[in-house]
């Protein structure tokens, strides 16, 4: 129920801007998962630096005693949130939501991202072992 002498309007926020980039980069994680897997899982850890908003895109290994590898950092301001900088091997910026998909695209793709991710899931202890090894050690 909207006060009676609010100054606001009862839509606040529903406005149609594009989509975020935090929204973008949470999906992208989210499908990185089933396609290793669930050897190398994805997370986005939102921050702020001054006026900048911040998404650290980190790989995670489970069977790597939960490895953190940060594979990119994307920082946009609150409003407008494009361009957004895409801070990586070479500072990318993304115009809009279109451009922000393409640089990701060709940042997944890149073959030092593509040799991490190989030695992250060669590196990692399967789960079933992972959970054996997490309890007692063995006496001889």
């Amino acid at each position: 129920m909207i006060p009676k002498n609010s100054l606001w309007p009862e839509d606040i926020g529903s406005t149609p801007d594009p989509r975020s980039p935090n929204t973008i980069l949470r999906e992208q994680a989210a499908a990185l998962a089933p396609l290793t897997q669930r050897k190398i899982l994805a997370i986005v850890v939102a921050g702020s630096q001054g006026e900048w908003v911040t998404l650290d895109f980190t790989l995670v290994a489970p069977g790597l005693n939960d490895y953190h590898y940060r594979l990119f950092k994307v920082r946009h301001k609150v409003h407008p949130q494009y361009p957004a900088q895409i801070l990586w091997d070479k500072n990318l910026r993304a115009e809009n939501e279109n451009e922000l998909r393409q640089h990701l695209a060709s940042i997944f793709r890149d073959r030092t991202t593509q040799r991490v991710l190989g030695d992250l899931m060669t590196l990692s202890v399967p789960s079933e072992e992972h959970e054996e090894s997490a309890g007692e050690p063995e006496l001889p």
